[in-house]
């Protein structure tokens, strides 16, 4: 089974509220054309692992309030061109249950190939 998506021509991608929400996994690669992302708000808030790779076009990354929150890795590479990186409220966060628990926040983040 292939993992991931190759789409060299793609240049801007949106992930509105709540998307992908429950994905156990997500990746992404071969991205060379791709020069924005913006995760709406709770965007992969469940999502065990998220990777995209080979962004070398990415200028702008944009992550939503709570998106992430029960992330275990996430993974981005290949980030010679990023210019912004905005980070919403409550990202990567866990959270704390109604008995007082917290679950996970994120274990392994990772942006990586960031140059001046």
């Amino acid at each position: 089974m292939k993992r991931g998506i190759d789409l060299p021509q793609l240049q801007s991608v949106v992930f509105d509220k709540d998307a992908f929400q429950y994905a156990k996994s997500f990746s992404m690669s071969n991205l060379t054309s791709l020069q924005s992302i913006e995760f709406g708000s709770s965007a992969f808030k469940r999502s065990n692992y998220f990777v995209m790779s080979n962004l070398t076009s990415l200028q702008s990354l944009i992550l939503g309030d709570h998106s992430f929150k029960l992330t275990v890795t996430f993974e981005i590479s290949a980030l010679t061109s990023l210019q912004s990186i905005d980070f919403g409220d409550w990202c990567f966060s866990g959270y704390n249950d109604d008995w007082g628990y917290f679950d996970r926040g994120v274990s392994l983040f990772s942006l990586i190939g960031i140059s001046e």
